[in-house]
């Protein structure tokens, strides 16, 4: 159950980074609207970098959470198939 709760708050983390890049461009491209393209932008590249990262760790716990799960219920299941 703990897999699936750490699961969960990677794939937050993950819509909240995603989010708030396009948030992020979005205000950087009304600022250089307003005020001229001499404006320093900063990148948005690491704001998707970590939301994959986060994507990729949401996965990897959501997989060990299948298998310890399967695993608990798989040994039961074989005791009770072969009683």
């Amino acid at each position: 159950m703990k897999y699936f709760i750490i699961s969960a708050g990677f794939f937050i983390s993950a819509a909240i980074l995603y989010s708030a890049r396009y948030i992020t461009s979005g205000l950087i491209s009304l600022v250089m609207n307003a005020v001229g393209d001499d404006v320093l932008t900063p990148h948005t590249q690491p704001l998707l970098i970590w939301s994959v990262i986060s994507v990729i760790l949401a996965v990897l716990f959501l997989i060990i959470g299948l298998i310890n799960n399967d695993l608990e219920g798989g040994k039961k299941r074989i005791k009770d198939f072969f009683n």
